[in-house]
């Protein structure tokens, strides 16, 4: 499911995207003001199962990254490039 809900198109470089798990409850209000601040090109986007982040390779210094997250949203998390996701997900079928 995380894998279909990938918000980014093939104008993006899938090698860039990644996708956040975490096994905490994320605080909504804490999450809604996460995704209105500006990232530069860095993106970020909820689904239902994960957070999906897009890091442009020629982003000068990363903000968005698991310390990061688990600092603003009070959890616990790791983070996988989609890819790996998708193979995952794959062998699994």
């Amino acid at each position: 499911m995380a894998v279909i809900e990938n918000p980014f198109d093939e104008n993006y470089d899938f090698s860039r995207a990644h996708l956040v798990f975490t096994n905490d409850e994320i605080n909504r209000l804490n999450l809604d003001q996460l995704l209105s601040q500006d990232f530069g090109d860095e993106e970020l986007h909820a689904g239902n199962q994960c957070l999906y982040i897009y890091l442009p390779r020629d982003a000068k210094k990363k903000r968005l990254n698991t310390n990061y997250l688990e600092k603003q949203l009070g959890i616990v998390a790791t983070m996988r490039k989609l890819s790996v996701v998708s193979r995952l997900s794959e062998m699994t079928k």
